[in-house]
């Protein structure tokens, strides 16, 4: 009688099942087993503590940004404080006495709508003209 031989050819299909039932089941298996989920565990362990340092530092941005705004808004309001203060008359009058100047009480006023005519010298009530600004 003719004996088989009993090695498996190479081109054999590989049996996976055996293969993975011999790997989980032997002794290397609880180390392969601790070594997994240690590496799981630093896996999301790193990922928390990169997700906690983004909030963090957005955290520290937004402080900073508010302390920004604040500071912009306490300048908005000295700067309209000022410009208050700069057209109220007054103010105006203070300082024009300050450095010298006086008020002149002939003031010309020119009223482009009007004709070129004799009554042109004599001034028009101040609804009806148009004090010309030299720019």
């Amino acid at each position: 009688m003719l004996n088989r031989v009993a090695t498996p050819s190479p081109w054999a299909p590989v049996n996976w099942g055996a293969w993975r039932r011999a790997l989980l089941d032997g002794p290397a298996a609880v180390l392969i087993r601790y070594a997994l989920v240690l590496v799981l565990l630093s896996v999301i362990a790193c990922l928390y503590f990169l997700q906690t340092n983004e909030l963090a530092r957005l955290n520290e941005e937004t402080l900073r940004l508010e302390q920004q705004a604040a500071q912009i808004e306490g300048q908005s309001i000295a700067l309209k404080l000022q410009l208050a203060q700069w057209n109220s008359p007054g103010y105006v009058r203070g300082e024009a006495l300050k450095q010298n100047y006086v008020r002149n009480p002939n003031v010309l006023y020119i009223n482009p709508a009007a004709p070129l005519d004799a009554t042109a010298s004599q001034p028009q009530p101040a609804s009806q003209t148009v004090q010309m600004q030299i720019k």
